[in-house]
């Protein structure tokens, strides 16, 4: 199953979020030799099909969008196409008493959606990171950070579509991303462009820090749903090998977590 690559120090965190999350860490077995072998990996993303399809025309389904509720704070906003129209609209997350909000607004009008989102991580708070397509439609999803941990950062994703924010899920739960690394654990997240979604997760035995062992998993979106289409070979990395990086790092075009 797939969404939630754990870092070995991230435990306490996570269950401070009580957010449903599932994990994107592949299991696998501790090298047989201590030895820091490095195998040679290809750190590209996973090469699909895609075919060329026509943007759509511009969406005129009115989105009714009520303006934000005096006393809103921490306010993110970062641009993205949430309606596939060619027009950049507004990704918003804000506190508004003790709930936290996700919100897309519509270019040109008063139009989108404002959802509650439950779990979010009160020391970080929720942060709009922006718009990224991962499917064949043409619109943007949602990313944002809903959390954080002792070495990683927590993200969530978002598909807004039939005037409706969805959260992604995968198999029914909530998926949440976690995206860096500890001394034993890296985790990764990689966008495809407009076809998939990629976890990189990696460990290295207790002790010696070396080598460390990954695996990438591939996933298509299904409506908001997460359906995992491949998980590569294993590959061995020793700690100062490039070819690790990416297990750490998310890559999703110009997004940042920062």
């Amino acid at each position: 199953m797939a969404a939630t690559a754990a870092c070995g120090d991230d435990a306490e965190s996570g269950a401070r979020l009580g957010a449903t999350t599932t994990s994107t860490t592949p299991t696998t077995e501790p090298p047989t030799t201590a030895a820091p072998t490095t195998t040679a990996a290809s750190t590209s993303a996973t090469t699909r099909q895609t075919t060329t399809t026509a943007r759509p025309v511009a969406n005129t389904q009115s989105c009714p969008l009520s303006a934000i509720g005096g006393g809103a704070t921490d306010v993110t906003t970062k641009p993205g196409d949430f309606d596939g129209n060619g027009v950049v609209d507004t990704l918003r997350a804000y506190k508004l008493g003790s709930d936290w909000h996700l919100r897309v607004e519509l270019s040109g009008a008063a139009s989108g959606h404002d959802v509650v989102v439950p779990g979010v991580d009160p020391g970080t708070g929720l942060k709009a990171v922006g718009g990224f397509n991962l499917d064949e439609n043409q619109s943007n999803e949602a990313f944002v950070v809903i959390g954080s941990g002792a070495s990683t950062t927590l993200v969530a994703i978002f598909v807004f579509k039939n005037c409706q924010l969805t959260r992604v899920t995968e198999m029914g739960n909530a998926a949440t991303f976690q995206v860096g690394a500890s001394a034993q654990n890296r985790s990764g997240l990689s966008c495809v462009q407009g076809t998939a979604l990629q976890t990189l997760s990696a460990s290295a035995p207790p002790n010696t820090g070396t080598p460390f062992s990954g695996r990438r998993t591939t996933y298509d979106l299904v409506g908001s749903d997460l359906v995992q289409a491949n998980v590569s070979p294993q590959e061995t990395f020793g700690l100062n090998d490039p070819g690790l990086a990416p297990f750490s790092r998310f890559t999703c075009g110009s997004l940042s977590l920062n």
